[in-house]
């Protein structure tokens, strides 16, 4: 019988708990406030659906092979959007509405918010 060494377990272990710390995602309050900046700012190029329409998709397999993370969405977001007036909302509005595409996609909410730390750790892929 092979025996795992002290080390390797240990190593495995301390990375199952980070994974398991960082898996943040966002509020439920997050998505539903970024819901309405969405129907505000966002649907008129990108569709009430999130379908796309002048912009592109944002749901769906298409969408999410693009960003790698939340934290590569959220940063593309608040530097370039809305096309019309990019860095125009504040901070907690570009979170919200990274928040609300999340749940848009399949990522469930959790109890911490999303912050730009947080969202490092959110995989879209």
């Amino acid at each position: 019988m092979r025996r795992i060494r002290p080390a390797a377990w240990l190593a495995a272990l301390a990375g199952f708990f980070v994974t398991a710390v960082t898996a943040l995602a966002y509020t439920a309050a997050q998505a539903d406030a970024g819901q309405q900046v969405f129907v505000t700012v966002c649907a008129g190029c990108h569709g009430l659906t999130l379908g796309g329409g002048v912009g592109p998709a944002l749901v769906g397999p298409a969408f999410r092979t693009v960003w790698t993370n939340a934290a590569m969405l959220l940063s593309y977001v608040s530097q370039n959007m809305p096309l019309s007036a990019p860095g125009s909302l504040n901070a907690d509005q570009y979170r919200q509405v990274v928040a609300y595409l999340l749940r848009q996609n399949g990522i469930a909410p959790e109890e911490e918010p999303l912050t730009e730390r947080s969202a490092v750790h959110i995989r879209l892929r």
